[in-house]
């Protein structure tokens, strides 16, 4: 199995348990909320019924994409059907337009709230990344749901590593840091991340006096037997 020192952190899915049913069950979900992005203009619901919606499709993208695929012990490996890569293949059309993981992201969630809690609601499938909740986003809890993620990952090792004076943070930072931290990567990340921890680790990235790094991505799968059904 896993040996990151990542592995106890977080949500896993048991990708392992993911039959025919299940995925018929995950299959019917996305068409639902396809279906509901090419009935009604989602731009036009309330601001936090469509950050909810695009979070919920967004993961269970994800982990359709690598249930259809697994076992595999890296989801960013898996090319898409368009032969793109995992977040760059294009998989659902809404209102005529071919998204990709990447897309509603960046293009639609990164670019149209301001908030970078956002960041914490989106499932890579791998230890690396933001934990998987246990419930769908609602517009009624999404933001105390996204502040719940936000402190579990800005106080675990996959979000920040200190070692004496130095710090680095996981790479979903820089992935974002042209739409919330770009105008000083160092001082809004430390900002940002000193909100969301607890109060000795606050001290501890405080004392850190060198400007802040991206640390090493773990890209194995969110899952507990790393990639294997035995």
């Amino acid at each position: 199995g896993h040996t990151s020192p990542y592995r106890l952190e977080g949500n896993k899915v048991v990708f392992e348990g993911i039959d025919d049913d299940f995925m018929a069950v995950l299959d019917a979900y996305i068409a639902d909320l396809v279906d509901i992005g090419n009935r009604i203009d989602v731009a036009s619901l309330p601001r936090d019924e469509q950050l909810s919606y695009w979070l919920n499709l967004h993961n269970v993208l994800v982990i359709q994409g690598i249930a259809s695929h697994y076992p595999t012990t890296n989801p960013s490996r898996i090319k898409g059907p368009d032969g793109l890569s995992f977040h760059d293949a294009k998989r659902v059309t809404i209102n005529g337009v071919p998204l990709s993981l990447k897309n509603i992201r960046e293009d639609i969630v990164y670019a149209n709230w301001n908030n970078p809690l956002v960041i914490y609601g989106f499932f890579h499938g791998d230890l690396g990344s933001p934990a998987i909740q246990r419930k769908a986003f609602t517009a009624e809890t999404v933001w105390d749901t996204l502040r719940f993620a936000g402190q579990e990952f800005a106080g675990s090792l996959r979000g920040i590593e200190i070692y004496r004076d130095r710090a680095r943070v996981s790479r979903h930072y820089d992935d974002a840091a042209p739409y919330f931290f770009a105008q000083d990567f160092d001082q809004q990340v430390r900002s940002h991340m000193a909100t969301l921890m607890n109060d000795d680790l606050r001290s501890e990235l405080q004392s850190t006096d060198t400007p802040i790094r991206v640390a090493y991505y773990e890209t194995d799968i969110a899952d507990l037997t790393r990639g294997t059904n035995n």
